[in-house]
């Protein structure tokens, strides 16, 4: 009997440029990064084996020749070899033209394995960097294997790139389950091995000796994550891993003392602990000297209480994992320690929340003051009754909770609302039959978008979800009793995915499907598609309806045609429920089906429309299909009783006159450039009984549209921008009266629920705060001006005459010489040189007398200050300290003062170009007198220049004589 062999090879490079095999052989799937082939007879076994025909079925040597592969094409191999043992013979692999290879995977498993890896196969892999050898469980083995001979010693050499290393290579005995462990005669290194990259070294499932350190580690010293999950230690006593001094993850299963194990472990490295069916044995000093990060653990027995008893030091964890571990009670005290917790996952446990209210405070484990930074729990597999009773709401971090199969019957939102940050929250596979608030909320969940509800007993979509969580994109309601999804979840515009498989719909509103990109109705029990043919508007949607009750008819045929052309339906295959002559035939093929129904009525139908005769009872209905058909207008002719009237999709902008649609009863004009409707728009169709305008443009409905429409039972208006005021208030009116369906959405909120005597009072409440408001911001600025007119009169002064010029001045003395004796101490000399004469004289045009420069030689001081005063229109004094010490300033200011009580009229500036000394002015009595009974300016106070030429002369001599003689 001839034995098959089956090799698959996978070759993958980050190079490969071009095949070397000139082309793909046979029975091979390649691409330029890849081949992978099945090699199932003997023949096609000696293209890449080195065999001869007679021992191919014997003896294989996996030796792959070198002209086959570039250097750059060695670099990936992943080998999955699968033969059957003969009485004699055995199976080899030799890897010795690989030398390039950096990742060498080795998997054997069910009845097909490698017999031998032969001696120094890895010696010439200097530059692997990761390599697997893993014998999988079989379900069935054909007689007894030994994997203490699948290695000959010594397969490994020296790896100076090797960084993962795993050996997983368990035996098993014919007829049973058992893991038979039998120690290795000796390891596949060398004495001379070495790995000085090796991080990670798993040897799961394989066989240890009683003292690893003394020579069975060493050449893994370097090891940051070893993994000994169902290890076999044939002398656990004093078992320790001492050696490791850089181990930062360690994986332990079942015969070892975890306690000891981890003590024994030198320095604080490790941070990471995952445990596998351990037995934690009752000891008094369980205490770690590592700071742990993430501890996992998977049955632990009898139970986890001690193992969270030794970890209460552990104040540093920040990942805690106990799975299968018979929890029975969660209380406050087991996680007090934890305040760094990020993740818990308490899944496959005891868990129950029925106790004595008296006991709350303490069994209410999960609060922000014992877990405040957690954002992922896992409390799925339990007995939890209510989230209440073990969780609190004031988990601001929360982002992802899972409290699936559970016993919960009912979802308080009120026990929701408080996480702020919970973005998926995960609730299938409980006994849910409502979603109630037994207290009115007013916060919501913003952020999640993520909801399963699956395989509940809900009835419905509850409305509070829409409300609670308005910014949800995925809702999964799978498996539960939804008969009906309400109305008001139409305005639902965030939700993207829903899927409500196995359910009892029927059908839904067609304005449910505008904001989906995929819906799940399959399993339900749909007969009618034809809601299904109002879907313009969800251009991404992808929905499925398999395994439904679909009684087809021509229009349903039509109907299904088209969501399959247009990308909406998903489902490859349909079928037909009570009709004959579709059965077993997939009606989304088109062609086919229209053959076996004669559907399509052609005579006086219009070009780019398909019209259709549907029997209803025994009534034949017209349908005349005109969308997607670019047309401007409503078809000119059309088959005599025309029922329906589809032209979705088309330019369409006014109703027609004509009475070719005096029997129309069902018009769907969505998706056109319809801008307004009124009383006359729809006088061409008086028996009407469904409307849909949906996207249009229709801002308003103005009272009396519809009153001429007397068998109106349906219109909808959904993508519309209506006005939601006032005017529109009588809809709600209207519809009552009709008992009609009106489809239509303002703010968010269908039409038919929207408050329109809160929006209206809010309008008129508005109206009456704007009036009042500006009521009072004109008393205020009123008030602002007469205040700011007050306190800055001088200001105000200056302004209103540089501006306007409409205080009067003095301007008939224009016998003088001078316009302005600029009064000053020779210390501020340069002030008058750089500044005054430059700003007055330059810029202002007007005349000034100084004293350097404009004094009469020969004089008596006395006279030129007298002359000079005499002669200027205005006198502008510089007061400083250094001018009340000069005589002949004072005496300047004296003469100046003089004049101006001669004259009857203001003579004299003053500007204080400085703080003055009290000594000075109390001893010049006449200035001080002065300054504390006149106005005077400071110099650099605000608008200064201004202030300045608002007390001189409005117009400088030069303008005033020019003007004169032109008279």
């Amino acid at each position: 009997m001839v034995y098959s062999t089956l090799l698959t090879i996978f070759f993958l490079s980050a190079w490969l440029e071009s095949l070397c095999w000139g082309s793909c052989p046979s029975n091979c799937l390649c691409n330029k990064d890849a081949i992978s082939c099945k090699y199932l007879e003997k023949n096609y076994t000696t293209r890449l084996v080195n065999v001869t025909k007679e021992t191919a079925m014997n003896t294989v040597h996996l030796t792959v020749r070198a002209q086959m592969l570039t250097a750059s094409y060695q670099r990936f191999l992943v080998i999955v070899r699968r033969t059957d043992i003969l009485t004699t013979g055995r199976s080899y692999i030799e890897l010795e033209h690989f030398s390039n290879l950096e990742t060498l995977t080795i998997i054997t498993s069910r009845r097909f394995f490698i017999e031998i890896i032969g001696y120094g196969a890895f010696s010439h892999l200097r530059k692997l960097n990761r390599l697997v050898i893993r014998e999988e469980r079989p379900e069935n083995h054909n007689g007894y294997f030994d994997p203490t001979r699948i290695i000959e010693y010594p397969a490994f050499g020296h790896f100076p790139q090797l960084e993962y290393l795993n050996i997983h290579l368990p035996a098993f005995e014919y007829g049973t389950q058992t893991l038979k462990y039998q120690p290795f005669h000796r390891w596949p290194w060398g004495v001379n091995a070495s790995f000085p990259r090796l991080r990670t070294f798993d040897i799961s499932m394989n066989i240890t000796v009683s003292n690893p350190c003394d020579a069975f580690f060493k050449p893994f010293l370097n090891a940051t994550y070893l993994d000994l999950h169902q290890t076999f230690i044939s002398n656990t006593h004093n078992y320790s891993l001492g050696c490791f001094e850089h181990l930062e993850s360690l994986t332990m299963g079942k015969s070892l003392d975890v306690i000891g194990v981890l003590n024994s472990i030198p320095g604080n490295t490790l941070r990471s602990l995952h445990l596998n069916s351990v037995e934690l044995k009752d000891t008094k000093d369980c205490a770690l000297h590592h700071r742990l990060k993430t501890l996992t653990a998977f049955n632990v027995l009898p139970n986890a209480d001690m193992l969270l008893k030794c970890m209460q030091i552990q104040v540093e964890l920040e990942t805690l994992i106990l799975k299968n571990s018979n929890i029975r009670k969660l209380r406050r005290k087991d996680l007090k320690k934890f305040t760094n917790l990020k993740v818990l996952v308490l899944a496959y446990n005891s868990i129950s929340t029925g106790f004595d209210r008296e006991n709350r405070s303490e069994l209410v484990a999960l609060t922000n003051k014992t877990v405040p930074n957690l954002n992922f729990l896992d409390l799925s597999y339990n007995e939890i009754t209510s989230i209440s009773e073990l969780i609190t709401t004031d988990l601001i971090r929360l982002e992802i909770m899972n409290v699936s199969h559970n016993y919960l019957q009912a979802l308080d939102l009120n026990e929701i609302v408080g996480y702020r940050s919970l973005r998926e929250l995960f609730l299938s596979f409980n006994s849910i039959r409502s979603v109630i608030m037994k207290e009115p909320a007013l916060s919501k969940v913003p952020s999640l978008w993520r909801l399963d509800l699956g395989h509940n007993l809900l009835e419905d979509i509850p409305r509070l979800l829409n409300v609670t969580f308005p910014n949800l994109q995925r809702l999964n309601v799978e498996d539960n009793k939804i008969s009906t999804v309400s109305s008001e979840l139409v305005a639902w515009k965030n939700i993207r995915y829903l899927n409500v498989k196995n359910n009892l719909l029927t059908r839904l509103d067609p304005g449910f499907f505008d904001h989906l990109d995929f819906i799940n109705l399959a399993e339900n029990e749909i007969k009618d598609v034809s809601f299904l043919s109002y879907l313009s508007g969800a251009e991404n949607l992808r929905l499925s309806l398999r395994d439904n009750h679909i009684q087809c008819d021509c229009e349903t045929i039509a109907t299904l045609h088209a969501l399959r052309q247009f990308g909406f339906l998903q489902d490859l295959t349909l079928t037909c429920d009570g009709n004959s002559a579709l059965r077993n035939v997939n009606i989304l093929h088109y062609e086919t089906v229209i053959r076996k129904v004669s559907c399509e009525h052609h005579r006086d139908c219009f070009r780019n429309c398909r019209c259709f005769r549907t029997k209803e009872g025994k009534a034949l209905v017209h349908t005349a299909n005109c969308s997607d058909s670019q047309l401007t207008g409503f078809p000119a002719s059309l088959p005599l009783s025309t029922k329906r009237l589809y032209v979705n999709r088309n330019q369409v902008e006014t109703f027609p006159s004509t009475t070719l649609f005096s029997d129309l009863q069902e018009l769907q004009a969505a998706d056109n450039n319809i801008g307004s409707i009124s009383n006359s728009s729809f006088t061409a169709f008086p028996k009407l009984q469904y409307i849909n305008l949906d996207r249009n443009g229709i801002a308003e409905v103005v009272v009396g549209t519809f009153d001429s429409l007397l068998f109106l039972s349906m219109v909808s208006l959904k993508g519309n921008s209506l006005h939601c005021d006032c005017s529109q208030r009588w809809i709600q009116d209207w519809i009552i009266k009709r008992n009609l369906t009106f489809i239509a959405t303002c703010n968010d909120t269908t039409l038919t629920n929207f408050d329109f005597t809160e929006q209206c009072d809010k309008t008129k409440f508005i109206l009456n705060v704007v009036a009042l408001a500006v009521v009072l911001v004109v008393l205020a600025v009123f008030i602002a001006l007469v205040a700011i007119t007050f306190f800055y009169r001088t200001e105000v002064e200056v302004l209103i005459y540089n501006r306007y010029k409409q205080f009067s001045r003095d301007d008939s003395d224009t016998d003088k010489d001078y316009d302005i004796f600029i009064s000053y101490s020779n210390d501020d000399s340069v002030f008058v040189r750089n500044v005054i004469i430059q700003k007055m004289e330059t810029e202002w045009g007007y005349k000034l007398c100084i004293h350097e420069r404009d004094f009469l030689p020969g004089e008596y001081i006395a006279d030129n200050i007298a002359n000079a005063v005499e002669k200027s229109r205005r006198t502008l004094t510089l007061l400083s300290d250094s001018y009340l010490h000069s005589e002949w300033c004072v005496f300047e200011f004296a003469m100046a003062h003089q004049q101006s009580l001669k004259d009857r009229c203001r003579r004299l500036v003053v500007v204080k170009l400085s703080d003055l000394d009290s000594n000075l002015l109390a001893k010049e009595n006449m200035v001080g007198i002065y300054l504390k009974t006149n106005t005077f300016l400071h110099k650099g106070c605000t608008m200064f220049w201004e202030k300045v030429r608002g007390t001189l002369p409005a117009k400088p001599l030069k303008h005033l004589k020019l003007n004169v003689d032109k008279m």
